[in-house]
């Protein structure tokens, strides 16, 4: 009667398992770095460019993600700091800042690391195609058969 009681007891409770270990917390965005060991710093570093990269708005992923992969690496905590800032600001304002369409409030246009990103950006834009980019004043041609609409059949080839 004991075996079958002390099977009964081990079928019916589940073996507890240990919780996994975890990293200890990261500093909140834009928090003090400093202090932290090297391995911490990396993994602050590497949530930035996470951020920079993977931003679910393309322009600024290839935008924001090319300027951090290039020198993230080389911020020191201020500078991560400063960073974390600007990776706080929602999308559209962003890209808009970035793309010259509105200009930016007075706490980003002072940021220092925002004044790097705004010079790559701008350098980025300016190496691009003349055929990517719509002329000044004019608006962005949105679908395959705007040209049509707009009168320009000069520029549009049918294959008959």
């Amino acid at each position: 009667s004991s075996s079958s009681s002390s099977s009964s007891s081990s079928s019916s409770s589940l073996p507890v398992l240990n919780p996994p270990i975890m990293p200890s917390p990261l500093p909140a965005l834009g928090e003090d770095a400093a202090g932290y060991d090297a391995s911490h710093k990396r993994r602050i570093v590497n949530a930035l460019l996470y951020r920079s990269k993977q931003r679910g708005f393309l322009e600024l992923d290839l935008l924001l993600g090319q300027w951090a992969e290039a020198n993230i690496r080389t911020l020191d905590d201020e500078q991560l700091k400063l960073y974390a800032q600007i990776l706080k600001c929602e999308n559209p304002d962003l890209y808009s800042w970035l793309t010259n369409q509105t200009n930016p409030p007075e706490e980003v246009a002072t940021n220092p690391i925002w004044t790097q990103i705004k010079k790559a950006s701008d350098d980025f834009l300016r190496k691009q195609s003349a055929g990517a980019q719509a002329p000044a004043g004019t608006p962005w041609i949105r679908g395959w058969n705007d040209l049509q609409k707009r009168g320009d059949k000069d520029d549009i080839v049918v294959e008959k």
